[in-house]
């Protein structure tokens, strides 16, 4: 079984599956030489991976085209990616298709960010869109609210879901009674959209 490890100054281990499967040690710096701490963790590959096979796997690309917002669309239909009237594989530039996905998964997010914020009376700092491994969102301490840019690929139902979410986490810095009480104002249902995006495996 292969797998990677890395150190952190960290209290806590503990063992991931990446989204390709592969299993992720994280290690603290004080355990390091820990043979036996290290293999508790590798022991966990096959509760991990049950797990993992059990959750909704999405793919994000094909080879001509991308998941955005839950529907399927041709390279072809985006225009900053063909050449000369025609879009050809090789012309494609991750970059510029990450680009392309950030602003428009900003454009689709600040309107419903604003609107909230209004509502709750909180004002937020800035809006920040990342490809991240592991979070989906966050909420800073200075109110920058940060957005995984896997999210462009999923329905808007969640997306607004997730905006609320971290707006909320404007007002209230935990995930308090009050909290879930002002996310549930507003979004009603949510605890079957967190559930059902815990479930989700974005590749």
């Amino acid at each position: 079984m292969e797998y990677t490890i890395s150190y952190k100054k960290i209290r806590h281990g503990y063992a991931r599956l990446s989204t390709d499967g592969k299993l992720n040690l994280t290690i603290p710096t004080f355990l390091k030489n820990d043979e036996n701490f290290k293999k508790s963790l590798i022991s966990k590959w096959s509760k991990l991976l049950s797990r993992y096979r059990k959750r909704t796997h999405i793919q994000a690309h094909t080879l001509d085209s991308v998941l955005l917002f839950w529907e399927l669309i041709s390279f072809q239909n985006l225009s900053s990616f063909y050449k000369g009237g025609g879009w050809k594989p090789e012309d494609l530039n991750k970059k510029q298709l990450d680009t392309y996905l950030k602003e428009t998964l900003y454009e689709y997010i600040k309107p419903i960010v604003d609107k909230y914020s209004e509502l709750i009376w909180n004002n937020y700092e800035q809006i920040k869109i990342r490809k991240l491994k592991s979070k989906r969102w966050s909420c800073a301490h200075d109110n920058t609210l940060l957005f995984n840019l896997d999210l462009v690929h999923l329905s808007t139902k969640y997306i607004r879901y997730v905006v609320i979410h971290e707006v909320c986490h404007i007002k209230h810095k935990n995930h308090s009674s009050r909290f879930r009480d002002l996310v549930a104002q507003y979004c009603p249902d949510y605890k079957l959209l967190r559930k059902e995006l815990k479930n989700f495996i974005i590749k």
